[in-house]
């Protein structure tokens, strides 16, 4: 099952998993998430990681800056895994930064309004 990572934002932090019944949606500690509820779900660049740090406040948002030496770690861990980090907001308002692979972003993106 495909899981999801909330590193940081308006919902509970840690892993959400991706509900297997086709019903586009995450599931976690906070509950449940629609893929279609989502206004934006992009993958985070430098650019946005700097306007959210000063939008939001968001102090943890440094450690992103890190993602070399992450990497490092990782491949001595055990090997690289492609992920993609998202920047997603909800219809609703809320805001987070997720870590996630390639063909869940996918998912997401065809579920999402037009």
């Amino acid at each position: 099952m495909a899981a999801w990572k909330v590193l940081e934002g308006d919902i509970a932090r840690g892993k959400w998993e991706v509900s297997r019944q086709g019903t586009g949606c995450i599931e976690g500690p906070g509950g449940k998430l629609f893929f279609g509820d989502f206004s934006i779900a992009e993958p985070l660049t430098e650019e946005r990681k700097a306007k959210l740090s000063a939008a939001a406040g968001w102090g943890t948002l440094g450690y992103l800056a890190l993602g070399p030496l992450g990497a490092i770690g990782a491949a001595a861990i055990g090997g690289l895994k492609k992920r993609i980090l998202l920047y997603v907001e909800t219809a609703s308002g809320q805001r987070f930064i997720a870590e996630t692979d390639p063909e869940t972003y996918a998912r997401v993106r065809i579920a999402m309004p037009r």
